[in-house]
C-alpha cells in the first residue's frame, strides 16, 4: 500500500485527518494495494508490517486522547477505519458501495469524538 503520512496534531485535527482518509480508503486503489490488504489478513509477514504501521498511528492518536485507556480508544478508531476499508474494498458491502466518503465521515465523526472523550460513569 502507498505510504500514508503520519497522523499529527491535537485530537480534533487527528480525527479530521483520519476521517479525511476515508476517500483514500474507499476510492479506487491500485491492485498492488488490494493485494497487500488481502495478504495482511493471511500472511504473518504482511500482518507484522501492517501492525507496525497501525501501532505507530495508535501511538499518535493516543497521545491526544484526553480519556482513560487512550491506546485502546485510538486502536478502536483505527480498526473502525480498517473495517470500512475491508468492507468496501474486499467485500464490496452494498451499503458502502455507493456511499460518498463525506457522508461516511459525517456519520463516524460523532462516534470518534465520543470514543475519544467519553468518560463512563
Amino acid at each position: 500500500m502507498p505510504e500514508i503520512p503520519p497522523l499529527t496534531g491535537d485530537l480534533k485535527e487527528l480525527t479530521e485527518d483520519l476521517l479525511a482518509r476515508i476517500g483514500m480508503k474507499i476510492g479506487p486503489i491500485p491492485e498492488a494495494s488490494l493485494a497487500m490488504l488481502r495478504s495482511m489478513l493471511t500472511h504473518p509477514e504482511a500482518a507484522d508490517r501492517a501492525r507496525a504501521t497501525l501501532d505507530g498511528q495508535v501511538e499518535h492518536i493516543a497521545a491526544a486522547v484526553p480519556a482513560d485507556d487512550p491506546d485502546l480508544r485510538a486502536a478502536l478508531m483505527l480498526t473502525t477505519m480498517l473495517g470500512v476499508t475491508i468492507a468496501h474494498q474486499l467485500l464490496d458491502l452494498t451499503a458502502l458501495r455507493d456511499a460518498p466518503a463525506d457522508r461516511i465521515a459525517d456519520l463516524l465523526r460523532p462516534a470518534f469524538h465520543a470514543l475519544a472523550t467519553h468518560h463512563p460513569q
